[in-house]
């Protein structure tokens, strides 16, 4: 009885994700485009179903058992470049040389709605006498989560900067000639 009653009360699950990019390099390679799509799965033996219990005036939380998968998926796509410039012919004290790179970039990111009725993995539930009811995950009590809620999307830009010193040392050959 007490290894049944722990099977029952067990959380257990599966999840596993699927990354897939590629980098295209455009303008004879001066420009790195990166598309790419994240999808994830999991899969669970459980999930919560609530119900308005009219009796109580509560809700009641059950677990129903059987084999359940959902799956997430996200894109992006970003672009960036490198910018050079040079500066030569230094004398600041041991600076020969300078050498700056910038490396703007544009990110777009996009997840759909998975709370949406066609994913089934939201349900509704009365919450009060009134008629009040609130959307929740079947998935909440879940070792691993579940699909979030809600439609993401983001534009990013970021800029990176490098900026590299050509330093003269003392057992450089030509350090003799130049000071």
């Amino acid at each position: 009885p007490r290894f049944e009653e722990a099977l029952k009360q067990m959380q257990s699950g599966i999840k596993h994700s699927i990354p897939l990019s590629t980098i295209v390099k455009l303008s004879k390679g001066r420009i790195n485009v990166t598309p790419s799509l994240n999808y994830e799965e999991w899969w669970y033996t459980k999930t919560t179903l609530r119900s308005w219990d009219s009796a109580n005036k509560k809700v009641t939380e059950t677990a129903q058992s059987g084999f359940t998968r959902a799956s997430t998926y996200r894109g992006s796509i970003s672009a960036s470049t490198n910018i050079y410039g040079t500066f030569t012919g230094l004398k600041w004290g041991p600076v020969r040389a300078l050498r700056h790179v910038i490396t703007p970039t544009a990110y777009l990111n996009y997840r759909p709605d998975f709370s949406r009725p066609k994913y089934r993995y939201y349900r509704s539930v009365q919450t009060d006498s009134a008629g009040k009811s609130e959307t929740y995950s079947v998935f909440r009590n879940a070792a691993l989560g579940g699909p979030g809620s809600g439609k993401e999307g983001s534009l990013n830009f970021s800029i990176a900067q490098v900026l590299m010193a050509k330093v003269l040392k003392s057992t450089d050959s030509t350090a003799k000639t130049q000071n």
